[in-house]
Order: C-alpha cells, then sequence, then structure tokens
C-alpha cells in the first residue's frame, strides 16, 4: 500500500525520498551500502494509454540470489488523461492472436487499461534485460503494484512479461481496487501471480459498461413512493403537532405522488446485461460486518454488480478507503485502538 500511494506523489525527488525510507529498508554500518529500492525509471506526466508510474531496482543485490529484484509501480486516476483512460470502457480481445500472450480464445480486457498495461511491458522490456545483465543475474523478480488504473496497468504488464519470458520472469502483483478488468476466464488463469484487494463497497472493481446499464435499470425501476411519503409524513410529524394540518398537506402530497410519480416510475423487469469484465486474479475482500472489519477470498464474478452505498466512492480513495479499512482492521488485531503503521514501522525497525 506504501509503495502504491507513493506513485501519486508530486514529484521525482519525492518518490525517491519515499522508496530511500520505505519501512522495509534494512539499515546496515556505516561503511555499508543501505539495503533499499534505487529509483531506474520515473515517468511523472500520463498520458491516455501511457499511465504515471516508476521502476525501482533493490540494491545491493545478493551475490547468492540468482534473481534481480525490479519493482514496477503505476499511479491510479490524478489527472484528465487517466479518466480518458478510465472512460474507454469498451472491450478489447486480449489473447486471441492481438498479443503475445497465450490466454484461451474469446478472453477480452478493458481498452483503456490494456492499452495502458501494454505500453508499460513494451517500454520497459529492454530495460529491464539491461539491468539484468549487468547485474549477472539469470532471472528477474518482478514485483508490480497499483492502486485502482495503476493496479489494471501493472496487471496487464504482468501478464505480458510473464507470457513473454516464463522461464526468466518471477512475476508477482497486488493491486488495490482493480477495475474490472478482463473476462472471467482470464481472471482465474491470472490467480496465480495477481492478487486482488477490494475494500468493501469499492465501486471501481465493479464498474462496467453492463453494470453502469443495470444499476440505472435497477434505480429507474425502483418504487420509491411509499417511502417518499412516510418521509414526508414524518417530517411533519416534527414540525406541526396539528392533526389536521398534516392531513390536508399529506392529502396534497399523495395526489402528486400517485398522479406524477409512480406512472414515470418503470415497471419492474428481469431483462439486464451480463457482466464481462472482472477484476483479475485472487480477489481478497475486505468488509464491515457491523462489528468490525472481516476479510475473505472472493470469485471475480462476486463483483458483478454496483454495490450502492453511502461508501461507494469513498471506499475506493486511498485515504478513506484503504488506508482506513487497514487500520482499523489492525486494531482490531493488536487490540490497540491508538495503533498507528507509523509507529509500527519505527519499532520494528528498532
Amino acid at each position: 500500500m506504501y509503495l502504491a500511494e507513493l506513485a501519486y506523489a508530486d514529484s521525482v525527488e519525492d518518490i525517491q525520498f519515499g522508496l530511500k525510507h520505505h519501512p522495509t529498508n534494512k539499515k546496515k554500518g556505516k561503511e555499508e551500502e543501505e539495503d533499499g529500492w534505487e529509483l531506474a525509471y520515473c515517468q511523472m506526466k500520463s498520458l491516455p494509454g501511457k499511465p504515471s508510474h516508476y521502476l525501482a531496482v533493490r540494491r545491493p543485490s545478493s551475490s547468492s540470489s540468482p534473481y534481480l529484484d525490479v519493482l514496477l509501480v503505476a499511479r491510479g486516476t490524478k489527472t484528465l488523461s487517466d479518466l480518458f483512460t478510465d472512460a474507454m470502457l469498451d472491450t478489447t480481445p486480449y489473447g486471441t492472436g492481438t498479443t503475445t500472450t497465450t490466454s484461451k480464445e474469446g478472453s477480452v480486457a478493458h481498452a483503456g487499461v490494456l492499452k495502458s498495461g501494454l505500453y508499460l511491458s513494451k517500454l520497459h522490456a529492454d530495460l529491464i534485460e539491461t539491468l539484468r545483465v549487468a547485474s549477472n543475474k539469470q532471472k528477474v523478480k518482478l514485483t508490480c503494484v497499483g492502486h485502482s488504473l495503476g493496479a489494471g496497468a501493472v496487471s496487464i504488464a504482468a501478464m505480458e512479461f510473464k507470457n513473454q519470458n516464463n522461464k526468466r520472469y518471477d512475476v508477482s502483483v497486488t493491486g488495490f481496487g482493480c477495475p474490472a478488468l478482463v473476462s472471467k476466464e482470464l481472471s482465474v488463469e491470472m490467480q496465480d501471480f495477481v492478487t486482488t484487494v477490494i475494500v468493501d463497497s469499492d465501486v471501481i472493481p465493479r464498474i462496467s459498461a453492463a453494470t453502469i446499464a443495470n444499476v440505472v435499470l435497477d434505480v429507474m425501476e425502483y418504487d420509491w413512493v411509499d417511502m417518499g411519503r412516510r418521509d414526508v409524513q414524518q417530517a411533519l410529524e416534527e414540525i406541526s403537532s396539528s392533526s389536521g394540518v398534516i392531513t390536508k398537506v399529506m392529502s396534497m402530497v399523495d395526489d402528486i405522488l400517485e398522479r406524477y410519480i409512480r406512472p414515470s416510475i418503470l415497471k419492474s423487469t428481469k431483462q439486464r446485461m451480463t457482466p464481462i469484465l472482472f477484476p483479475p486474479g485472487n480477489c481478497i475482500h475486505f468488509y464491515r460486518d457491523g462489528r468490525g472489519i472481516s476479510g475473505s477470498r472472493a470469485p471475480c464474478d462476486f463483483f458483478g454488480e454496483i454495490d450502492v452505498t453511502r461508501t461507494m466512492l469513498d471506499d475506493h480513495t486511498i485515504d478513506s478507503g484503504y488506508r482506513r479499512i487497514f487500520l482499523d482492521l489492525m486494531r482490531e488485531v493488536m487490540e490497540d485502538p491508538h495503533f498507528r503503521f507509523e509507529e509500527h514501522s519505527k519499532d520494528q525497525k528498532r
């Protein structure tokens, strides 16, 4: 989560500083090089289909390890260019000869995010190979991290690296709030290297053309007249003690509701679109259970319907969504209502 949030930094210097102070970095003696991530590439500006991201290499690398540790982190939606990428909700064939992947025929992906992922893999293929050769390593351990749009982009990039260099790349992805990205069969295929974390009612992993259309139909067919009448009556009872006034006003309200509102509500039908896109890989769902925070693995098609709640937008953000629910969860586990990640990291370093 720390690395995903770092991608939203406003400057290269901020990202370098964040990598230098990563909680897992190991302090060594004065004459020894500190064990941590070294920034190798950073693209701060995003364009449609070309997300902001950074690439880092762990230094110093262990001489006994055959792996070069590489980190690829992509930023989520922050600018207008990112919104254009998000808005490309069309599905594009993926794994049917249009790319180098070996996925099942008929697989599709989110057009905008697919373009972003292919951009990342093509941009860094030569650089990563150059770094591997220069470090005299046999293989690459590629760790990909991202939030929102960034999670989707690195998932596609990881798929590309894995399928193009299966024997040379050890790939893993951790995505937070990844969009509905790929078809179900491709999502299942990605389970051995992609983990998608989803907080409660986060709307982004559930959004596709089909689910948007379905929720619009749900709203248009929802008969709220009786509840609306009840709310008006309760409001009148709070502001007036005269039963005569309440009865007179409610008579007018009933007339308006029955004459103008109820006829405009669509007749309920069972006709709905079938969702095609789902979040990729192993989906880990953290949710509020009424008493605290619970979590479980969920099939990708569990997120095939938009969950309309008050927190559906906030749950997608890092501050009020992911960091908040992880903090609440850790306070439960540690049995410490004052637990803070920053203080825990300092104690671990000591």
